[in-house]
């Protein structure tokens, strides 16, 4: 392995080699930064969140994630606040991720599917953290957190 490695000045993103001071390892056959190869995003993705009653109802709930963002939703009040216009009690919810081609991986946290996916979840007692990935191809990720509390 190294130690640490000087990176070329030309904007490639690349080390270069050999550059690398310290230890160097007889399997270390060259470093390159991950980047994107299109200025394509993996199409348009898109994202729909539901609060699911007791009654099997659901509500929608507004979201616009961006690539590289965060959204932040506190759901328990939105679950109290519906609930008291409509007479329901809600109790779980559904994050469903769409990507732009059916063929795209989605990455959820740790499991990985292709094409669209939902996540079903009891509404929070804490913060739920919902990592997304949208990956199509060599074109570059689209990433976004959301934090449900």
């Amino acid at each position: 392995m190294y130690t640490s490695a000087a990176m070329k000045t030309d904007g490639s993103n690349e080390f270069t080699v050999p550059a690398v001071f310290g230890e160097t390892s007889a399997e270390l056959c060259g470093i390159y930064a991950c980047t994107g190869t299109t200025t394509d995003i993996t199409g348009t993705v898109g994202f729909s969140l539901v609060l699911k009653a007791t009654d099997n109802s659901t509500q929608a709930i507004s979201i616009s994630p961006s690539n590289m963002g965060t959204v932040v939703k506190n759901l328990n009040n939105l679950a109290a606040t519906y609930g008291n216009l409509n007479g329901k009690t809600y109790t779980s919810y559904t994050l469903t991720v769409t990507p732009g081609y059916s063929s795209s991986v989605v990455y959820i946290n740790d499991d990985s599917y292709t094409g669209t996916q939902s996540v079903n979840n009891p509404l929070p007692t804490g913060t739920d953290m919902i990592r997304v990935i949208v990956q199509h191809d060599a074109a570059a990720p689209y990433i976004c957190l959301f934090k449900f509390s």
